[in-house]
């Protein structure tokens, strides 16, 4: 080997002790400043939670307790959970997207009655009627007879037939009728 060529070689790895050593230092800088923005995003959302949390106390205190504000929402910032808190995070500040949702949401009850205004006892009563709707929608009916005994019939043709089981096509032509024959009479009774 000549001189030169073994230049060469410490030179080759010299340069890429260099590119690990700056990868693992490039790598620990985005490390912190990942560390950092969550620390901050943490301390910002505790202040929110703390926030809401006098507020809720606020609105909790008894009517002879409460003093009339004038308009404090212009005061006090928007503490929507929708509005983004980081700032880059979308367009405009946090404010501005708080006032446009605020005047863009129309969302009431079923009552008609905004959702803001209910009370938590509206609200839970709100709860327990969607919950027995959606209860009564969710009722099994017990399978017709004919219907279940095409069915076990195609179980026990196809738990027979295993390795062949285009051998159980009657049972599943008669599975098909008894369903047709279920399906009929539900659409007779609905539009009948």
């Amino acid at each position: 080997m000549t001189e030169e060529e073994e230049e060469e070689e410490t030179t080759a790895l010299a340069s890429s002790e260099t590119d690990s050593s700056r990868a693992q230092t490039i790598e620990l800088h985005i490390q912190n400043r990942i560390a950092a923005e969550l620390e901050r995003i943490r301390a910002r959302e505790t202040q929110t939670l703390a926030d809401l949390e006098k507020r809720i106390a606020a609105q909790s205190t008894p009517a002879s307790e409460i003093k009339p504000a004038t308009n404090s929402s212009s005061q006090e910032p928007s503490l929507s959970l929708d509005a983004p808190r980081v700032p880059f995070a979308g367009p405009g500040s946090a404010a501005e997207l708080s006032s446009q949702s605020s005047a863009e949401s129309t969302a009431t009850a079923a009552n008609g009655t905004p959702i803001h205004e209910l009370s938590s006892a509206q609200v839970q009563q709100e709860i327990s009627a969607l919950s027995a709707k959606l209860a009564e929608r969710r009722q099994v009916r017990e399978l017709d007879e004919g219907v279940e005994k095409a069915r076990d019939a195609v179980v026990k043709c196809l738990r027979g037939n295993e390795k062949r089981p285009l051998d159980c096509w009657r049972e599943v032509e008669g599975f098909k009728r008894e369903v047709g024959r279920l399906e009929r009479m539900w659409v007779e009774k609905i539009v009948g």
